[in-house]
C-alpha cells in the first residue's frame, strides 16, 4: 500500500545545460471509506476491490487486471476510516468494492455490505460513507461535488 510515482523523460546531456528537472507523477488514487456508527460487534472488515490495473509502463499506460484485498482489525471505533492507495480502474471498466463484516473470533463473515462500483482515478480521492443507522439498517453514500449522494439504503438489523 505504497504511494508510487513515475518519471519518464529523454535526457540530452549538454555541457551548456548541466541541470534538468523531472516532474514526478503519482500513479495511484486513494479510496477512502468512512464507516460511521459501526456496531461494537464488528471486529474485522475485509475489503476487496475488483478491476484495478496491475501494471503501468513509462507512458502511463495501465494494463492487466487485478483484485486488491485488505483486512482491517485494529482500532475499529464507531467511526472508522478505511483507506487504500490503488492503481486506477482499467479503461472502460468499473471497480467493484466488496466489504465483509466479521464478529469476534469468526472465520466467516456474518454480513456482506452490498457491492458498489466506482472508477478509481490517478491522483484523485474517491470517498464513500457507510452509515449504520441507529434505528437499524445502513446507507451507502458517495461524495460528489461537495455533497453526499445516497447510492444504497438498506433496512436490516445488526446484533
Amino acid at each position: 500500500n505504497q504511494d508510487t510515482y513515475l518519471i519518464a523523460d529523454t535526457l540530452t546531456l549538454l555541457p551548456e545545460s548541466p541541470n534538468h528537472n523531472l516532474e514526478m507523477k503519482r500513479t495511484k488514487g486513494l479510496l477512502y471509506i468512512i464507516m460511521e456508527n459501526l456496531p461494537d460487534s464488528i471486529t474485522r472488515i475485509d475489503e476487496q476491490i475488483f478491476a484495478i490495473s496491475q501494471d503501468i509502463d513509462q507512458n502511463f499506460t495501465y494494463s492487466h487486471e487485478t483484485t486488491v484485498k485488505k483486512s482491517s482489525t485494529e482500532n475499529l471505533q464507531p467511526t472508522t476510516p478505511l483507506s487504500v492507495l490503488l492503481s486506477p480502474t482499467l479503461p472502460g471498466k468499473q471497480s467493484t468494492i466488496r466489504l465483509s463484516l466479521f464478529s469476534r473470533g469468526a472465520s466467516t463473515p456474518f454480513m456482506y455490505i452490498p457491492d458498489f462500483t466506482t472508477i478509481i482515478k490517478r491522483n484523485e480521492v474517491t470517498i464513500f460513507k457507510i452509515n449504520f443507522k441507529p434505528e437499524g439498517g445502513l446507507e451507502i453514500l458517495m461524495a460528489a461535488e461537495g455533497n453526499w449522494i445516497k447510492i444504497h439504503d438498506i433496512d436490516i438489523m445488526i446484533q
